[in-house]
């Protein structure tokens, strides 16, 4: 972990506990660190659990314009709502400092590597985590499947060019 993810991770937990002495509570170690952030993330934060997962499993590092459309739907919709994509800050913000933007490239990943292998290690508090790195690509081909799917896909598909991309970086994987 570099010292800027360090240096804002520990600001946030002290932020989190203005009302306590900071530094007795902070995290003994890396594990406990990653813990203590999957906490902080509202549980029915669906968004948060999928950002993690697209970082963790898509076949190439996403644009954060290519994140912000894969989580801007669910499985069961039919119709692309292109007023339910999050804003950037959303995406980055909601996953309590363990995503972070590249401000070169413009990709999101792991505030380190480590997460993602923490991630893969432990039971996830936010939801239902693959069983492994094969269940996560299928899952994210799941979504790629659904976004090919909707009703309007011909309607809406210049706007949506950036998850096309993924689409195909997904299947060409397979």
């Amino acid at each position: 972990m570099g010292i800027l993810p360090v240096r804002d991770h520990l600001g946030y937990l002290c932020h989190r506990r203005r009302d306590t002495f900071c530094m007795d509570r902070l995290p003994k170690d890396l594990e406990e660190t990653y813990h203590q952030c999957l906490k902080c993330i509202a549980p029915a934060n669906s968004r948060a659990l999928r950002v993690l997962k697209w970082v963790c499993y898509a076949s190439r590092p996403l644009r954060i314009e290519e994140l912000r459309e894969a989580i801007a739907f669910d499985l069961d919709n039919e119709k692309w709502d292109h007023e339910r994509i999050p804003t950037r800050e959303f995406v980055v913000g909601c996953c309590a400092n363990l995503v972070i933007e590249d401000p070169v490239d413009g990709l999101v990943r792991f505030a380190h590597p480590s997460v993602g292998q923490y991630l893969e290690r432990n039971e996830c508090p936010l939801g239902p985590w693959p069983k492994s790195p094969e269940h996560g690509r299928l899952e994210c081909g799941e979504y790629c499947v659904a976004y090919l799917s909707f009703s309007d896909l011909a309607s809406n598909w210049k706007e949506r060019a950036s998850i096309r991309e993924v689409s195909r970086s997904l299947i060409s994987d397979v």
